[in-house]
C-alpha cells in the first residue's frame, strides 16, 4: 500500500472518527440546549447563529480553496501561502464582525438581539482567524491533526454548555460559549500549524494577493452562494415568521446539519488528491470521482430515509416540546442526500479549475432558493421553507446530470444503483414493520434500537450484494498509491 494511500486512509479514518465523537457529544448537548431554551429562545439563537455561519462562508474572500489547491500542488510554499492567508483573515474577520453587528443594529431587530449579535461577532473574529492555519493543515494532508483540534474545542464547549444548562444560565451565556469555542479553535489550529509547517505571521505580497484575489473571486461566489443556499431558509424565516416558528424550524435543521460534516470531512480528505490527479492522470481522476459519488450516495440516502421514517419518533423522544418539527424534519432531511451527491461534483470542478461554471450554477441556486422561499413561505410557512430548500438542491443536481458530458461524464453503475436500492428497501421494510407492530418509540433506548437495526440491515444487505468488490478496492489503492 503506497504512502499516499496510507496518508489518505489515515486522514479519512481520523477525520471520521473525530467527527463521530464530536457530533455525538455536541448532538447530545444541542438536544439539551434546544429543550432548555424552548421554542422562542431557540428561535433567537438559531437566527443569530445563522447570520454568523452565513458570513463565515464569505470571510476568506474566496482564498480557501485556492490556497488548499496551491499548497497541495507545491508543499514547499506552504509557509508563504499561510502567512499571506493569515494576514488577509485578520483584516476580513474584523470587517465581517463589524458587518454582523451593523446588520442587527440597522435591521430593526430588538435591542437584546443586537447585543447578542455583538457578542457573536467576537466569535466570528476568532473563527475567521482559525481558517488560515486549519486550511493549511488540510492542504498538507494533515486532516487528522485539524480534526483533533476541532475535537478538543468542541468537547470543551460542549462541557461548558452542559454546565451552563445545569446552572440555569441565561441565553447570552451560550453566545459567550461560542466565543470561547472559536478562540480555542484558533489557538489549537495555530499551534498545530506551527508544528507541521513552521512559524508564521503576517505577510503581504501584493503580487500574490492580486493572484489569489483574481482566482479566489469565483471561489468566493461559489462558497458564498452555497452558504446562502444552506441558510436562506432561516434568514428569510427570521424576517417573515415569529421567533417561535423559527425555533420549530431550527430544531429540525439542527438534527440534520451535523450529518453534513461526514460529507465535509470526506471531501476535505479527497479534494487535494483529486486536484493532483486531474492533470496527471485523467482516467484515475474520473475513476475516483465515480467512486466518491457512489460512496456519498451510500451514506446520504440511508440517512435521509431512516430519519424520514423515524421523524415522529425522533422528535417525540428527543424534543417533546417541538412536536410540529416532525413534519419539517421528514421533508428537510431529503436535502441531505442531494448535497452528498453534489459535493464530489463540485470538488471535481474545483480541482479542474472550472470555477466560472461552478460559480454561475451556485449563484443561480441561491437566486432560485430566494424565489422559492418568497413564493412558498407566505403560503406554507416553515414547511414552505423546507420544500424550497430541498427543491433548490434537486434542481442543481438535475442540472449537473443534464450537462455531465461537459464536466467529465461521471456515473454510478446501474448494478451498484440496484444494490443500493435493494439495501434501502430492506432497511425501510424492517423499520416500517417495527413501527407498525410496536408503535412509536417511547424512549431513547427504543429509538436507538430501531436506528441500529435499520443500519445493520442496510449494511448487511450492501455487503451481501457485493456493493464494493475486491477488484474495486484494489483499484482504489492503486490509484492513490500511484499519485
Amino acid at each position: 500500500m503506497g504512502q499516499t494511500f496510507r496518508q489518505l486512509l489515515r486522514n479519512l479514518v481520523a477525520s471520521f472518527a473525530v467527527k463521530v465523537v464530536v457530533r455525538l457529544v455536541s448532538f447530545v448537548v444541542k438536544i439539551l440546549l434546544v429543550n432548555y431554551l424552548g421554542r422562542t429562545q431557540n428561535g433567537v439563537y438559531v437566527k443569530i447563529m445563522a447570520y454568523v455561519f452565513a458570513l463565515l462562508a464569505f470571510i476568506d474572500l474566496g482564498w480557501s480553496s485556492v490556497v488548499i489547491r496551491e499548497i497541495g500542488r507545491r508543499p514547499s510554499e506552504a509557509a508563504r501561502h499561510l502567512a499571506n492567508y493569515f494576514a488577509l483573515e485578520t483584516f476580513s474577520s474584523l470587517l465581517f464582525a463589524a458587518l454582523l453587528t451593523g446588520l442587527f443594529w440597522a435591521g430593526g431587530f430588538p435591542p437584546e438581539q443586537r447585543l447578542l449579535a455583538a457578542v457573536a461577532a467576537a466569535g466570528l473574529i476568532f473563527a475567521g482567524l482559525a481558517r488560515a492555519p486549519a486550511d493549511a493543515l488540510v492542504a498538507r494532508q494533515r486532516v487528522d491533526a485539524a480534526a483533533m483540534v476541532e475535537l478538543g474545542a468542541n468537547l470543551a464547549s460542549s462541557l461548558a454548555i452542559f454546565v451552563a444548562i445545569r446552572l440555569r444560565a441565561p441565553l447570552p451565556v451560550f453566545f459567550w460559549i461560542y466565543v470561547g469555542y472559536a478562540a480555542a479553535l484558533f489557538a489549537g489550529a495555530s499551534a498545530t500549524a506551527r508544528r507541521v509547517i513552521g512559524p508564521f505571521g503576517w505577510r503581504i505580497e501584493p503580487a500574490l494577493w492580486r493572484q489569489l484575489f483574481r482566482q479566489g473571486f469565483l471561489c468566493l461566489i461559489i462558497a458564498g452562494a452555497f452558504a446562502l443556499q444552506m441558510s436562506l431558509d432561516v434568514l428569510t424565516l427570521s424576517r417573515m415568521v415569529p421567533d417561535e416558528q423559527l425555533g420549530l424550524y431550527g430544531a429540525a435543521a439542527n438534527l440534520i446539519n451535523p450529518l453534513l460534516l461526514f460529507m465535509e470531512s470526506s471531501m476535505l480528505a479527497v479534494y487535494p488528491v483529486l486536484a493532483a490527479k486531474h492533470e496527471a492522470d485523467p482516467a484515475g481522476f474520473r475513476f475516483l470521482l465515480d467512486k466518491a459519488l457512489k460512496g456519498m450516495l451510500a451514506i446520504g440516502l440511508p440517512m435521509a430515509l431512516g430519519i424520514a421514517l423515524l421523524s415522529r419518533d425522533i422528535i417525540g423522544v428527543l424534543l417533546p416540546q417541538f412536536g410540529p418539527s416532525a413534519a419539517i424534519l421528514a421533508l428537510l432531511v431529503w436535502r441531505l442526500p442531494l448535497l452528498y451527491v453534489i459535493a464530489p461534483i463540485a470538488h471535481a470542478l474545483l480541482a479542474g479549475g472550472r470555477f466560472r461554471l461552478l460559480a454561475a450554477v451556485q449563484a443561480s441556486g441561491a437566486a432560485l432558493n430566494v424565489a422559492l422561499n418568497l413564493a412558498f413561505i407566505p403560503r406554507w410557512g416553515i414547511l414552505g421553507a423546507a420544500a424550497g430548500s430541498v427543491l433548490t438542491q434537486a434542481a442543481l443536481l438535475a442540472y449537473w446530470i443534464a450537462i455531465r458530458g461537459r464536466i467529465g461524464r461521471f456515473r454510478v453503475e446501474p448494478l451498484d444503483a440496484a444494490r443500493l436500492g435493494l439495501a434501502l428497501a430492506a432497511m425501510a421494510l424492517v423499520v416500517g414493520l417495527w413501527g407498525w407492530r410496536a408503535g412509536t418509540a417511547g424512549s431513547v433506548v427504543g429509538l436507538l434500537a430501531r436506528i441500529a437495526v435499520g443500519a445493520a440491515v442496510y449494511g448487511a444487505t450492501l455487503l451481501a450484494a457485493g456493493f464494493v468488490s475486491r477488484d474495486e478496492w484494489r483499484r482504489l489503492k492503486q490509484e492513490w498509491a500511484g499519485r
